[in-house]
């Protein structure tokens, strides 16, 4: 009796088991194998999407120069325009961010930035007043423009070298540093003026035989006033500077900003020629 209820047993079990594998089998989704010429676009889509910089919208503000450096950028009051504001706006554009931008003197905004109150400076350069920033860590953009520093002199019996060079102007606040060591060991003497055009004007009247400025800023003074009395003498010494974007914590952004640069370089180099921020001979 003990040995046919076992039998029964083992008989309804394995009936139940073959029962429970035959609705398994026949409930079980039906997966369809996707033709590799489907999927190869697919995965190769997700390949590239991972490979972009992963930037989300956002609210930043930049601080910038309260300077006239016109067409590259001029800051006054609460304004900002020229060929910087213009890129950057581009850029946030494109990727959905708001920029504030807030012109200030430049050590307070030097201040300000090191102090982390910043999202964003513009211009910067790893160069500029490296010690003071040594305790923070900075991350700069590529280069969104280069920026010439040199003698604008008068077209006609311009000095050809510094050996001749006794005496040049410029802007009250502004440093040639191209002629650092001559000034300091006082071989040259500087006349600072209120203005770039006090510092041409100086260079007319024969009282200094160079104007030392940035270059473009100068050539569209020059060039709307119709002067063509000055030219950029590249026999001098001058200083090219990377002008970049920098950050102590927006990485993300500044990995976009690159890409974007490197996208759209047709378009930045017609928004250059815009500008005229190119400096010509």
């Amino acid at each position: 009796m003990q040995a046919h209820a076992n039998n029964l047993y083992s008989l309804s079990g394995n009936r139940f088991l073959s029962r429970m594998a035959y609705a398994l089998k026949n409930s079980r989704p039906q997966v369809t194998a996707m033709k590799p010429t489907l999927l190869r676009p697919i995965l190769l889509l997700l390949f590239t999407c991972s490979l972009l910089p992963a930037s989300h919208a956002g609210q930043y503000v930049i601080g910038v120069e309260q300077l006239d450096y016109y067409p590259i950028y001029e800051g006054k009051g609460q304004e900002y325009r020229g060929f910087a504001r213009e890129l950057l706006d581009m850029f946030a554009a494109e990727h959905g961010h708001t920029f504030i931008y807030k012109p200030m003197p430049v050590k307070r905004l030097f201040d300000r930035f090191i102090k982390g109150e910043l999202d964003f400076k513009y211009p910067d350069n790893p160069n500029w007043s490296a010690s003071d920033k040594a305790a923070v860590s900075i991350l700069y953009s590529d280069t969104t423009l280069k920026a010439y520093d040199g003698l604008m002199t008068r077209t006609s019996g311009a000095t050809t070298s510094t050996e001749q060079l006794t005496r040049i102007s410029t802007i009250r606040g502004f440093t040639p540093w191209a002629y650092f060591d001559a000034i300091n060991s006082g071989t040259l003497k500087v006349q600072e003026v209120n203005s770039l055009d006090a510092a041409l004007n100086v260079v007319k009247a024969g009282r200094a035989q160079g104007a030392y400025a940035n270059i473009a800023v100068a050539q569209d003074r020059l060039r709307n006033a119709g002067n063509n009395d000055f030219v950029f003498n590249r026999n001098l010494p001058y200083v090219e500077s990377d002008f970049k974007l920098s950050t102590q914590r927006h990485t993300d952004v500044i990995a976009a900003f690159n890409q974007f640069m490197k996208a759209n370089q047709v378009a930045i180099e017609a928004l250059k020629d815009k500008y005229q921020v190119n400096v010509s001979d």
